[in-house]
């Protein structure tokens, strides 16, 4: 699957966040690594996609374990750290979307599919920080199937 990254196309010249995204990479010390997880529920509902990078120093001494959740592994080591959101985005990618409502897992009997009453997808940029210093830059895309469990969107 390709990397996709929605944007913001918000002509707001008052822009309240101190750097767009791409820029938070410019802070982050060289070299980075990045990961790549899908987020899935008990039922291997494909819920989020996650990127985050990582200074490669940084990912070897707080990703301890690799198959866990970075927050997992953060509260193993009681990291404390601080999230700063950066950007918040809707919009569309027909790509992604179809890719998680492609892998729901349909316990039914009729085996009807669950169609979201929106279209569209939520995601969100956030940097952590440790000790003053930027540790990552996470960026979270969410499925339309949470509203499943969520309820219907606005």
């Amino acid at each position: 699957m390709e990397d996709i990254y929605p944007t913001s196309t918000s002509s707001d010249t008052n822009n309240i966040y101190p750097y767009e995204p791409i820029e938070c990479l410019t802070i982050l010390k060289s070299p980075l690594v990045r990961r790549k997880v899908y987020l899935m529920n008990e039922r291997s509902e494909i819920l989020g996609y996650a990127v985050s990078w990582w200074n490669k120093q940084d990912s070897e001494e707080f990703l301890l374990d690799k198959n866990r959740p970075i927050g997992g592994n953060m509260a193993t080591s009681r990291l404390d750290v601080y999230r700063e959101l950066v950007q918040v985005n809707y919009g569309t990618n027909s790509i992604l979307e179809n890719y998680f409502l492609s892998h729901q897992n349909n316990n039914s009997s009729n085996n009807e599919q669950f169609i979201p009453s929106c279209t569209g997808l939520w995601c969100r940029y956030y940097l952590m920080w440790r000790n003053g210093k930027p540790l990552n830059l996470i960026y979270e895309v969410f499925s339309p199937l949470l509203e499943k469990y969520m309820g219907k969107c606005m």
